[in-house]
């Protein structure tokens, strides 16, 4: 959005509250649509007023495709069509009809552009407006006009019928002229009220009238400025001269269905007036323009209530045209009396409908009353208040006042006090609201009436009071950060620095307030020319990314700090102000170095237990070679000491009970040496000595009874075993047989 002058020439010297409203008003703020996209159509980012009309949360939109606002029906039109705008000709424009979250519509004028910024991916940034009042507007016109065309219709009957009676004509005429008297004292009101005035060109005869209404919003009088339209202009600003008359041309061409601009005008004493040109091209019946007409109004005072609120609008609602015919003189002979007569049927015709367009397209309710009774108002009032616009003739003024403020009201409408002043409104409903009213006495009818323009601030209220709150809560961000925080304006000099970085740096506020940043003797000089380079490459639109450079506070500490840093620009990218955050990471770069020293450290200690490892390794091989040297030597002993007395002793004679012992013993010993005990021995070395020589006996295939005779134990002592030892070798809830899991272990 475009910044105001006045932003950009006091932006250096502001604070950063002064940047909290910029990000407020450029994004959070504005009443109109905004999003971004990217190139695929997906919302990237939106803003309240979004969430607000759409009834969708920000967390729902995020991701969404921009399509998610178009009617189900014409939403793939709609993408492929808008998308394809989009990367042909870098921007897409025009009027929708957006859907909301619980199936209201609104019609949204909006105008999208293709952003392609050097380093960031492209995205559409998107700015719409809600023109749905406008459209009803629109609506009402047309069947008003309808309406009219009808009752001219209807006239022009009556007019074939009464030319038989010149008589009954000259009446008629002169009725007719009373009424276009009347209509046009009603229309003065409403344009000198609501600072309104007519223009009309002529551009076969290049005849240009303007309405000394329109040459009083430059604070000119009627005869000073001729109805000339070179003259009148060169009194548009040269800056906004070449756009209107683009803009005019684009009309005639019949590219835009109406003339509509916003432009400035030069006022007498050298000022700017803002203006808001509607025209209305008269066409022939080839379709070629005969002649425009078209009214000016001023819109001052609602540019300065923007710029307070810094909501920059690109184009106002647009107001419904209307033009001014001149009437033609009254002609003695009684034929030319008819053609008059019919010449100021259309003018009457005309000023009904200029009065009802200007009253009705006006942002504020306009009541004409007499005597405190109202005679007339426009559309604006009765939506205002909730009232269909008949039901608003008739009453009183104060009858739609809230009774705290009736007697203020009565007292300055009885007084013709002309002066603004406030009150509290009430609605057809009994809801109050806060409106600024400005009253003004004239003549109708050769009566005195008031015109009154009734204008509701309650909205504006609500808006200042949320901005100042807004203004607050960054303000104790800003402070209460636990970063250091630095705002720069364009020559590195100090606008505003936080809390936290008076109490890191050692230096007050007004000691840092109006120097250079890097002139400050916290900084070597080598992290001096660094921050002067990287804040010389924000200027210049490079991305810097965050570094490091060491402070010496004012009490002699010396710290680390991480700086990260925002470049703020305006809509045409220029640099405005830098945002400096700095985070104190001295601890962390400490700890760091800490962390080194015992990398170091462990490192060391890592080579000590290898040397250590490497010798517990030839220890452990120097075991197993004793361990087998150990087995072999047993097996030794056993085969040559001990196996030559077993056999002779199976020689001697000896009893079946003998030599099942001799029969045991042998085996028992040719298991010493073999690899079911090791193996038994030290996978289950839960295994009782007893339950050992009972797992033996039952791998050499022996009966319980056997083995109880052997082991002088009884079978039921055996079974008994025999099941705990199932059990340490997990098979109690198997089907696997005892004895050949233990062939297994060999």
């Amino acid at each position: 959005m475009p910044m105001t002058k006045a932003i950009r020439d006091e932006a250096p010297q502001r604070s950063l509250k002064a940047l909290g409203k910029i990000y407020r008003d450029f994004f959070n703020r504005t009443g109109d649509l905004m999003m971004l996209h990217d190139l695929e159509g997906r919302l990237l980012h939106v803003n309240p007023a979004v969430s607000r009309l759409s009834g969708y949360t920000f967390e729902e939109l995020i991701g969404r495709p921009i399509d998610v606002f178009i009617l189900p029906k014409f939403r793939n039109l709609f993408r492929e069509a808008y998308l394809q705008e989009i990367n042909t000709h870098g921007y897409a424009e025009g009027v929708v009809l957006f859907q909301a979250k619980d199936g209201s519509a609104y019609y949204v004028d909006y105008r999208n552009v293709l952003v392609e910024e050097p380093g960031f991916e492209p995205y559409v940034s998107g700015l719409g407006r809600d023109i749905t009042a406008r459209k009803r507007v629109e609506a009402a016109l047309q069947e008003a006009h309808a309406e009219m065309e009808q009752r001219v219709k209807d006239r022009t009957a009556e007019l074939v019928e009464v030319n038989t009676r010149l008589k009954q004509e000259s009446d008629e005429r002169s009725q007719a002229v009373e009424i276009l008297r009347l209509s046009q004292e009603r229309y003065t009101l409403a344009t000198c009220a609501a600072r309104i005035g007519v223009w009309d060109w002529n551009l076969r005869t290049n005849e240009f009238y303007l309405d000394p209404n329109v040459k009083a919003l430059l604070g000119y009088r009627d005869e000073e400025i001729p109805n000339d339209i070179e003259i009148w202009s060169s009194h548009v600003h040269p800056d906004d001269r070449q756009a209107v008359m683009e803009a005019f041309q684009a009309h005639l061409d019949e590219k835009t269905p109406e003339f509509v601009y916003e432009h400035r005008m030069l006022t007498k004493d050298g000022g700017i007036c803002w203006i808001l040109a509607r025209g209305t091209a008269i066409r022939d019946a080839q379709g070629q323009p005969m002649r425009v007409v078209g009214t000016d109004a001023d819109i001052t005072k609602l540019k300065r209530v923007e710029e307070e609120l810094h909501q920059v609008l690109d184009k106002l609602e647009d107001r419904v045209a209307a033009r001014t015919a001149e009437l033609a003189k009254a002609n003695a002979q009684l034929k030319q009396e008819i053609s008059e007569r019919q010449r100021s049927e259309e003018a009457l015709q005309e000023n009904q409908e200029r009065y009802r367009a200007l009253a009705n397209a006006s942002f504020e309710a306009i009541f004409i009353s007499e005597n405190g009774i109202c005679i007339d108002a426009n559309q604006t009032a009765a939506d205002m208040f909730g009232y269909n616009n008949g039901e608003l003739i008739g009453i009183f003024g104060t009858d739609v006042i809230a009774p705290e403020s009736r007697e203020l009201v009565k007292h300055h409408m009885l007084s013709g006090y002309e002066e603004p002043y406030e009150a509290v409104a009430q609605r057809k409903d009994g809801t109050h609201f806060r409106v600024e009213i400005r009253g003004k006495m004239s003549e109708y009818r050769g009566r005195p009436v008031r015109v009154t323009v009734v204008h509701d601030i309650d909205r504006a209220k609500k808006m200042e009071s949320r901005l100042r709150e807004s203004e607050r809560k960054y303000r104790e961000i800003f402070e209460l950060s636990p970063e250091a925080i630095v705002l720069l304006d364009r020559s590195g000099t100090v606008l505003d620095v936080n809390d936290r970085s008076q109490e890191w740096l050692g230096y007050n506020r007004e000691a840092i307030i109006g120097k250079r940043f890097w002139d400050f003797p916290f900084l070597s000089d080598d992290d001096k020319a660094l921050v002067r380079k990287k804040f010389s490459q924000r200027m210049a639109g490079e991305k810097v990314p965050p570094y490091e450079i060491g402070f010496n506070a004012k009490r002699g500490a010396q710290r680390t700090g991480r700086i990260v840093a925002t470049a703020i620009r305006d809509a045409k990218r220029e640099f405005i102000q830098d945002l400096v955050m700095i985070s104190d990471i001295t601890e962390r770069i400490q700890a760091e170095q800490a962390l080194q020293r015992r990398e170091v450290e462990l490192e060391q200690r890592s080579c000590d237990l290898a040397e250590v490892n490497a010798a517990l390794r030839v220890l452990l091989k120097k075991r197993e070679s004793d361990k087998s040297d150990l087995e072999e030597q047993v097996l030794l002993n056993v085969k040559e000491l001990i196996n030559p007395y077993l056999q002779k002793l199976k020689q001697t004679r000896t009893n079946s009970q003998q030599q099942a012992y001799l029969k045991v013993l042998e085996e028992n010993l040719n298991e010493i040496v073999s690899p079911f005990y090791r193996t038994l021995s030290a996978t289950y070395s839960l295994l009782t000595p007893k339950e050992m020589q009972v797992a033996d006996l039952v791998r050499q295939g022996r009966t319980t009874k056997e083995i109880a005779a052997l082991t002088h134990s009884t079978p039921r002592a055996v079974e008994f075993h025999r099941n705990n030892i199932r059990k340490k070798l997990g098979l109690t809830h198997q089907k696997a047989n005892l004895r050949s899991y233990l062939l297994t272990l060999n």
